[in-house]
C-alpha cells in the first residue's frame, strides 16, 4: 500500500514515555516499510538494514522496552502490536487486493489450462489420424490383390497413390526408371482407375509411353486415349482393283468366249432349241 495510518498525536505520547527521537524516526520508517509490503504488522530483522539508519539496535531495544514492538514467535522479526488499532481499513484494502489477484491469478490459470487442454486435445487428435491413416494402409496392404510388401517399397511420402495404380507401375515400367517419375505414372494410373478405366487400357497405355521417350508421366490419360481410338478404329473396306474381275464374272466371260468360238450355244441350253 502507499499510506498507512498513525496517531497524529503519536510523537507527544512518545515524547511523554521518553522514546527517544532517534527510536521513534525508526518506528516510523518501520511503519512505512510494513505498509509498502503489505506485511500486516511484521517486520523481518533483515529489513532493518534497508532504513539507513545508525545505531538500529540500539532504537530497537528502546521501542522494545516500550512495548511498541515485540520480537515474533519464530525470531526472525518483530510484531507491532498497535498496527491493527490504526490500520485495519488499511488491512480490509490489502486483503481485497490480494483477492483480487488471486482472482485474477486463477482465471488466468483458467485460461492457460483450456489453452493447454486444447493444444493437447489437437495434437492427440492429429496423433490418432495419423494412426488411422497408418491402420488403414496396413489392412489395403495386406489384400491378397495389393502386393503390400513391394508396394509400400515404392510408395512415396506425399499424396495417397491408389496401389492398383502402383502394381501397374511396378509391373510394367523398369525399375530403373526414376522414383519422382514413376510416382506421377502411378498418381495418373489410380486416378484412371478410380475414374472407371479398365486396367487393360491402362496396361496398354503405359507401355505405349515406354515407345514415347519425349513424352511425361503425365500424359498418360492422353495416350489411354490413343489406346481406345486405335483399338475402336473401324477396319477398311476391301476394295477390287479397277479391271479386277470376279471368279465369277471370269467363268462366265470364258464361257462366253467359248460359244463364240464354237458359234453354238453349250449343250442342253435354250439356244439349241432355235
Amino acid at each position: 500500500m502507499d499510506w498507512f495510518a498513525l496517531s497524529s498525536k503519536f510523537y507527544i505520547e512518545l515524547d511523554d514515555e521518553g522514546v527517544s527521537e532517534a527510536a521513534q524516526t525508526l518506528l516510523v520508517r518501520a511503519l512505512a516499510y510494513m505498509a509498502d509490503n503489505e506485511t500486516s504488522g511484521y517486520l523481518a530483522k533483515t529489513a532493518l538494514k534497508k532504513f539507513g539508519l545508525r545505531s538500529v539496535s540500539r532504537r530497537v531495544d528502546e521501542l522494545i522496552r516500550n512495548g511498541i514492538m515485540t520480537e515474533s514467535s519464530d525470531g526472525l522479526g518483530y510484531d507491532f502490536p498497535a498496527w491493527f488499532k490504526w490500520n485495519e481499513p488499511l488491512e480490509r484494502q490489502v486483503r481485497k487486493r490480494k483477492a483480487d489477484r488471486e482472482r485474477v491469478r486463477k482465471k488466468r490459470e483458467k485460461v492457460e489450462n483450456v489453452a493447454r487442454h486444447s493444444r493437447e486435445k489437437s495434437a492427440m487428435s492429429h496423433g490418432h489420424s495419423n494412426n488411422y491413416i497408418k491402420e488403414r494402409t496396413s489392412v489395403e496392404e495386406a489384400s491378397p490383390v495389393s502386393n503390400a510388401g513391394e508396394v509400400e517399397e515404392q510408395r512415396p511420402t506425399g499424396p495417397a497413390i491408389n496401389v492398383e495404380g502402383w502394381k501397374l507401375v511396378r509391373d510394367i515400367i523398369p525399375a530403373s526408371h526414376p522414383q519422382a517419375t514413376k510416382s506421377m505414372l502411378a498418381q495418373e494410373a489410380g486416378g484412371l482407375i478410380l475414374g472407371g478405366t479398365p486396367s487393360d487400357d491402362i496396361r496398354a497405355a503405359l507401355e505405349l509411353w515406354l515407345t514415347k521417350p519425349n513424352l511425361g508421366p503425365r500424359t498418360l490419360p492422353s495416350l489411354v486415349s490413343e489406346v481406345i481410338r486405335t483399338r475402336d478404329r473401324p477396319h477398311p473396306t476391301f476394295t477390287r482393283p479397277t479391271g479386277t474381275a470376279s471368279t465369277a464374272d471370269q467363268r462366265f466371260a470364258q464361257a462366253q468366249a467359248l460359244k463364240d468360238s464354237n458359234g453354238s450355244a453349250w449343250p442342253g441350253s435354250p439356244l439349241e432349241l432355235t
